[in-house]
């Protein structure tokens, strides 16, 4: 089965754990002083994937998951022009199933997440632990100042670049298409990020995963799993629109003047409304992906607002990867030159491919 839920599943963490807790004024020591101590803690366990490959003990399919990540990882470099180091070449092995637990907040009556900023990165639209209990103490006081507060595990993170990243036992668990998919987008990150745009960061490495992995997959004449990939991003983008449409309804209710008490009733009713249309769009699909989990537990603004930051811009890195020909040169100057340019004014760049494809470049 491959269909395990790219949306929700992993929300990857971008993460750099070495930026000294004095040069934050939006963090606290401890807070950086887990980020290091985690950081320390997975990069100390790497093994070379190599080494683990002709180790005796390793058995014959485990030898032969390592050597297709090995091709997977020479694939992004060489076809996909995505950095060229020792990223994905060495192994951790966790021991638990998440790396990573992330916190996404937003208030009760409004859809822009609360930010948290660093030195480097900038400001990001989560808070990511190594401990689950600290994500779930830092969520609880997040709840206690009237927040919607959505936790969730992270199987996959960027260093972006400053460290050489492994592949992570958690990872393992993904079918052939998602772990080939998490790396070129872990890998995109490497290649362009730009500070303070959680949204095109993500946008753009999920739409060179997607991009990635369907080019690996015809490179290996591997039609019928091309198909079998194509099905499943095809439920995920329905599924995805019924968030979008869900988020569209929040956002007219929360730009609306009613009394909070009437808000908040019908800020419920849009959530029955969007289980009873996941639960018809999921009967019409057949073998369909699982997002049930997702769907039935904290279900308000902040996981609402963790899809947009992931998917709300990926249609137009698409069709700004169509209109450059293909040509992944050029696509990534064209990307690299968006990110150059005021956060609005690249915004509204990227949201008119989307509503006018047939429009030229003029960004």
């Amino acid at each position: 089965m491959q269909h395990k839920s790219l949306i929700f599943k992993p929300c990857r963490l971008v993460l750099l754990a070495l930026i000294p807790a004095f040069l934050s004024a939006c963090s606290t020591l401890g807070y950086y002083s887990q980020s290091v101590r985690g950081q320390v803690s997975v990069m100390s366990k790497r093994v070379p994937i190599k080494t683990i490959i002709a180790d005796k003990k390793t058995t014959a399919q485990q030898k032969a998951l390592l050597e297709n990540i090995l091709s997977i990882r020479q694939f992004a470099s060489k076809q996909l022009l995505l950095p060229d180091n020792k990223s994905y070449t060495t192994y951790v092995d966790l021991d638990q199933a998440y790396v990573v637990w992330n916190v996404f907040a937003a208030p009760e009556f409004s859809l822009t997440p609360i930010s948290s900023c660093f030195l480097v990165v900038g400001c990001l639209q989560y808070r990511g632990f190594f401990a689950k209990q600290d994500a779930l103490d830092y969520a609880h006081e997040l709840r206690k100042a009237n927040n919607d507060v959505f936790v969730g595990g992270v199987s996959a993170y960027s260093t972006l670049g400053w460290f050489d990243d492994p592949v992570l036992s958690s990872m393992l668990t993904y079918g052939e298409f998602r772990l080939a998919e998490v790396i070129f987008h872990e890998l995109a990150h490497q290649l362009i990020y730009i500070k303070d745009d959680s949204e095109f960061n993500e946008a753009f490495a999920t739409a060179v995963g997607e991009m990635g992995v369907r080019r690996w997959l015809q490179k290996n004449q591997r039609e019928d799993d091309l198909k079998r990939f194509t099905q499943s991003k095809q439920w995920e983008i329905e599924f995805i629109q019924l968030v979008l449409e869900t988020r569209r309804q929040l956002k007219r209710l929360y730009e609306s003047d009613l009394p909070v008490k009437e808000m908040r009733k019908k800020k419920t009713l849009i959530f029955d409304q969007l289980r009873s249309d996941y639960a018809a769009l999921k009967a019409s699909w057949d073998n369909p992906p699982d997002y049930d989990n997702w769907m039935n537990h904290d279900l308000n603004n902040a996981k609402i607002a963790s899809v947009v930051t992931y998917y709300d811009l990926t249609k137009s890195f698409a069709t700004l990867l169509a209109l450059s020909n293909d040509d992944l040169v050029l696509f990534y100057q064209r990307v690299k030159h968006l990110g150059t340019l005021d956060k609005e004014i690249r915004h509204d760049c990227l949201q008119n491919l989307t509503n006018n494809p047939s429009d030229q470049i003029n960004c």
